[in-house]
């Protein structure tokens, strides 16, 4: 999955020319022929042991004894130092990295360098404009099994072109419905004459908030699309001029022998209605996309892509029971379809069947074992199910495979109180802090855990902190207002009591204002007595007492009880507890 790094490159330069061939293609190749040629020019890329998952690329030039790949940037900026492992399973040290992507709009691509006497074959490069309906095969080394690094099996996967749009964030405007992994970003999309017409980078998916059947509760989650994306290699070779001084690839400008529009346009087998049904919900037109997946499945019924796709376009369409009984259509004639398992975990925790969902999602994870957004959503079904040391596992993971994510470091935190581990806690929720200065939610739990522990004025602080970022918070007034009346500064508290009054009766939030007036009258029946000490107290998972807001409420953290009203229910799984998502939904 994509993730923004901030990791050193390798220095070097690598330059490139052009060698354009053209010639008659006769037939068309087989997909056996087309691994044949593919598989020895694909490439792992991977990075020291245990970071990350690793990508692929294609090797596109030699020169020497100097291998140039192509792959995605996301890939060349994984830590360093990297290897490329060749199909034969040899490893070399990368040379030398060269950065394409300039910019966060820039393309996807870089170059980098391994030195090897042995000889290895050279992709041809098709600078056409590959259509709509196009039949293609996405090649490299996913992540499957729990098989990382160098271990990786190489995979292809075909499928069809279902769209090209014009313009897409970092080049990625090949779109098709070939099935791909984390691990395969940077490998090569072959066209059915044996040419590499694009690299892969994108796994699409869309974030839909699922909320449960019967209940308040809710889940964010990322849906898989069905389509995933490359660049095309005409975006690469456009480039050329930002790289000097070239050694040369081989570009072959012979027309394709593929017949997309007949395909399309007359459809007579199972794998072209499947094109076609995948293009026409590309399109948006998921009836016809049903309709055509149908008729592929009537000429194929063991075909589990169509039964998959066919799902994906009921669940657009709301038709949450046909989706599911699609994707147990798609398990049963493949029972490692690990998409399937995701799609159907979904529809299971909307149903409230949340053990069924739990062991959906357990399949896919260990089909799938560094899926950041399938530990999320597990974890957010274990908590709400009470299961604290199965929320932290799961959220740990989570961190682990993203470092840099705040809302990690927030889940891990509401998991660790649920395992009264107050410190650790703390020290979440500072991470968190670190990486999203302004997360106002992360401030309100913060102060609410120091309040309990005993340290008041760093509940003071943290509520100031909320203050200051959004004035209009009334819940930050109410509960800093409580917090100055322990401290024994009654003005102060009266003065945030009263704000938070006004606030909530802007809003017509009748209830909470009675409430804050009813602190403000008992604060001034109160007599003056010194403030004393705050006894240190160990958190708890179970709504607080009068002055305590609970940490497992969602991020809108409002008082419950005596306090005013929680708007959701304190089992649901918090919604701002969603994983961040920094660019276009997750790169495979």
């Amino acid at each position: 999955m994509k993730t923004n790094f901030t990791y050193p490159l390798l220095t070097g330069t690598v330059t490139l020319v052009v060698l354009v061939t053209s010639h008659n293609l006769a037939l068309a190749l087989s997909p056996q022929e087309i691994v044949k040629i593919g598989s020895p020019m694909t490439v792992q890329v991977n990075p020291p042991m245990g970071v990350k998952d690793g990508g692929s690329g294609v090797i596109i030039q030699r020169q020497g004894n100097t291998y140039t790949v192509l792959t995605c940037n996301h890939v060349a900026l994984m830590p360093a130092p990297h290897t490329i492992r060749t199909h034969d399973g040899q490893s070399y040290a990368v040379v030398s990295t060269e950065k394409l992507q300039k910019s966060p709009n820039d393309p996807d691509l870089a170059l980098v360098t391994f030195s090897s006497a042995a000889v290895y074959p050279v992709a041809k490069l098709a600078p056409s404009n590959v259509p709509v309906g196009a039949e293609i095969f996405v090649m490299g080394f996913p992540a499957l099994d729990r098989k990382f690094g160098a271990d990786r099996d190489f995979v292809f996967s075909p499928g069809f072109v279902t769209s090209r749009p014009s313009s897409a964030p970092e080049g990625y405007t090949l779109r098709y419905n070939s099935v791909t992994k984390g691990g395969m970003s940077g490998g090569p999309v072959f066209d059915i004459d044996g040419r590499v017409v694009g690299i892969h980078g994108l796994g699409g998916s869309d974030r839909v908030d699922v909320k449960q059947q019967g209940s308040d509760a809710t889940m964010a989650v990322n849906m898989k699309t069905g389509f995933n994306g490359a660049i095309p290699i005409n975006t690469f070779l456009a480039m050329r001029s930002q790289i000097p001084q070239a050694p040369a690839v081989a570009v072959d400008t012979a027309p394709s022998t593929d017949k997309p529009a007949q395909r399309l346009e007359n459809p007579k087998s199972a794998s072209d209605f499947f094109a076609k049904g995948s293009v026409e919900r590309d399109r948006g037109d998921r009836s016809r996309a049903i309709a055509n997946y149908t008729q592929a499945i009537a000429r194929n019924p063991n075909y589990a892509d169509a039964y998959y796709q066919r799902g994906n376009a009921r669940y657009d369409q709301g038709d949450k029971q046909g989706a599911l009984a699609d994707y147990d259509q798609a398990l049963k004639f493949d029972p490692n379809y690990a998409n399937a398992y995701y799609q159907r975990a979904v529809i299971l925790y909307n149903r409230g069947n949340k053990q069924e969902a739990l062991s959906s999602f357990d399949r896919y994870i260990t089909l799938v074992p560094n899926d950041a957004q399938a530990y999320h959503s597990r974890g957010a079904i274990r908590r709400s199910m009470g299961d604290g040391q199965g929320t932290f596992d799961d959220f740990d993971r989570v961190v682990r495979l993203e470092p840099d994510n705040s809302r990690a470091y927030y889940n891990r935190a509401l998991a660790r109180t649920m395992l009264r581990d107050s410190k650790g806690a703390l020290d979440d929720f500072s991470h968190a802090l670190n990486l999203d200065p302004s997360w106002t939610t992360v401030y309100n739990n913060r102060a609410i855990l120091r309040r309990r522990l005993g340290d008041r004025q760093g509940a003071v602080d943290d509520f100031s902190k909320v203050i200051s970022i959004e004035p209009k918070n009334a819940e930050a007034h109410y509960n800093r207002g409580l917090v100055r009346r322990d401290l024994g500064d009654r003005q102060g508290a009266i003065e945030d009591l009263q704000l938070a009054a006004n606030i909530f009766q802007q809003k017509n939030d009748s209830t909470n204002y009675q409430k804050a007036l009813e602190k403000i009258e008992s604060i001034q029946a109160m007599p003056v007595i010194p403030a004393v000490p705050a006894p240190v107290v160990t958190p708890t998972t179970t709504s607080p007492s009068d002055n305590s807001t609970n940490l497992n409420q969602p991020t809108n953290s409002q008082p419950t009880n005596t306090q005013p009203t929680n708007s959701g229910d304190s089992g649901n799984i918090p919604e701002s507890a969603a994983p961040a998502q920094p660019e276009n939904n997750s790169t495979w």
